[in-house]
C-alpha cells in the first residue's frame, strides 16, 4: 500500500500494513471512509458514557470538554489511534503522554487489560483523574483502570524500553520545546514497540496558536529519525480541497450532549463562569482562546528498531 498516493486507507488498516515509518496529513475525505467510521463506532459508546460522568466529578478547574471525540481534529485522531493500537499484537504496557482526563486511556486499559500510564504535568491531573476513575469504576462495567502520573514529558519516571506502545494525541504542539519529550518517548519504548503521534500543524504555512510551524514539524521528524536511526519521510501535503480544517470538520453534524444543570448546581463557580462567558459573548468581547482556522493534523507512526 502506498500512503503517499492514496488519500484513503484500506478497511483493515493496522500498524503492520502501513508503510512504516509513516507521516501523513489528515484528509477530510478520510472521514467518509469505512476505516474511520467503523473505528469511531467502536469507541463512541464508551466515550459517551464516560462524558456523561462529568457532572459527578468535574470541577471549574477542569477546562477540557467532557466529549472531546467531537472536537474538530479529534474526530479524526481518536479513531486513527484506536485502530492502530487495536491491531498491534503486543500492548500490555501503554504510555499516554498528555492525556488529561479523557476517555481513551480508560477505554484502552479496560478493553485490552493493559497497564496504561496516563501522564500529564497539570497539577490538577491526579485530583481530576482520580475523582473520575472513582466514578467510572462505580458507574460503568469496567475492570481495569489507567494509572495517572503527574510528570513532565521530558523527564519520564520509567526505565529504558518499558512500554510496548507510546502515543500522544494533540499534545506535542503545546509543549514549548517538544524535542526532549520526543527523545524520552523513544527511550522508554521497547525495541519493536510502536510510537503514535498526532499533532496540530499550521497549513499551509505560518504559525498559529497551539500548532507547530512547518519548520518545527521538520525538526521534530528529524529528531525522531535521529533517535530511532530510521528515515521518516516528511508528510505529503494533501490537496487544498481535501485537507482537514476547522471549516470542513464534521463536528457540527453531531448532537453533542450538554452538561446537565445538576453539574452547575453542584459547582456555583462553574455556573458563574458560564454566565460571564455568555454575557461577554453578547457584548462581543469574550476571550478568544486557540484559533484552529489554519491548522491541520499530521499523524506519525513508527516502530523502534
Amino acid at each position: 500500500m502506498s500512503t503517499q498516493t492514496s488519500p484513503l486507507f484500506p478497511k483493515n488498516l493496522h500498524a503492520q500494513s502501513l508503510d512504516l515509518p509513516f507521516a501523513r496529513y489528515a484528509h477530510s475525505s478520510d472521514l467518509q471512509h469505512e476505516f474511520w467510521q467503523e473505528s469511531r463506532s467502536e469507541i463512541e459508546p464508551f466515550a459517551g458514557k464516560f462524558g456523561a460522568l462529568f457532572e459527578f466529578w468535574g470541577t471549574p478547574d477542569y477546562i477540557w470538554p467532557p466529549y472531546p471525540l467531537y472536537a474538530w481534529s479529534r474526530i479524526w485522531e481518536y479513531p486513527f489511534v484506536n485502530r492502530i493500537i487495536a491491531n498491534i499484537p503486543q500492548k500490555s504496557t501503554i504510555l499516554d503522554v498528555g492525556s488529561a482526563t479523557t476517555f481513551l486511556p480508560f477505554y484502552l486499559a479496560n478493553k485490552y487489560s493493559s497497564t496504561v500510564a496516563s501522564i500529564d504535568p497539570d497539577p490538577f491531573h491526579i485530583h481530576h483523574f482520580s475523582a473520575c476513575a472513582h466514578e467510572v469504576q462505580k458507574r460503568l462495567p469496567i475492570k481495569h483502570l489507567p494509572l495517572p502520573v503527574q510528570t513532565r514529558g521530558d523527564e519520564l519516571p520509567y526505565p529504558d524500553e518499558f512500554f510496548d506502545i507510546a502515543y500522544s494525541v494533540s499534545v506535542i504542539e503545546h509543549i514549548p520545546d517538544p524535542l526532549p519529550t520526543m527523545r524520552e518517548m523513544v527511550r522508554v519504548l521497547k525495541r519493536g514497540g510502536t510510537l503514535i503521534l498526532t499533532l496540530d500543524v499550521s497549513y499551509p504555512f505560518g504559525t498559529q496558536a497551539g500548532g507547530l510551524s512547518q519548520s518545527a514539524l521538520q525538526a521534530l521528524i528529524q529528531t525522531l529519525s535521529d533517535e530511532l536511526g530510521v528515515k521518516i519521510p516528511p508528510p505529503e501535503a494533501p490537496r487544498a480541497d481535501d485537507v482537514l480544517l476547522l471549516q470542513n470538520s464534521p463536528m457540527r453534524n453531531y448532537n453533542i450532549p450538554k452538561i446537565p444543570p445538576s453539574y452547575y448546581i453542584r459547582q456555583p463557580k462553574a455556573a458563574q463562569k458560564l454566565i460571564s462567558t455568555k454575557f461577554r459573548k453578547m457584548l462581543g468581547n469574550a476571550p478568544r482562546y486557540e484559533s484552529a482556522e489554519n491548522l491541520s493534523v499530521v499523524a506519525i507512526v513508527v516502530q523502534k528498531p
